[in-house]
């Protein structure tokens, strides 16, 4: 899951109607474990639900991302 990325970019102005932009983005990695949602696995204990970080028959998951990102842009004034 992202919590912080990193930009930067540039503009460039060539002439009094036409304009370059560039950025790049960056989000580094943020792990993040967990039950996994779909699992169907429901055990009862004396009455009570045992929970599913509690069970090893559970799957759990881990989900990792990074991302990154640029973007180019023309503008141009008429």
């Amino acid at each position: 899951m992202v919590e912080k990325h990193y930009t930067a970019g540039v503009s460039w102005q060539s002439s009094p109607r036409l304009g370059f932009d560039l950025s790049l983005m960056y989000a580094p990695a943020n792990p993040v474990s967990g039950r996994n949602p779909l699992s169907n696995v429901q055990l009862l204990s004396g009455g009570s639900l045992i929970r599913a970080d509690e069970d090893d028959r559970d799957q759990r998951i881990t989900i990792d991302m990074h991302q990154y990102e640029l973007t180019f842009g023309v503008n141009y004034t008429y």
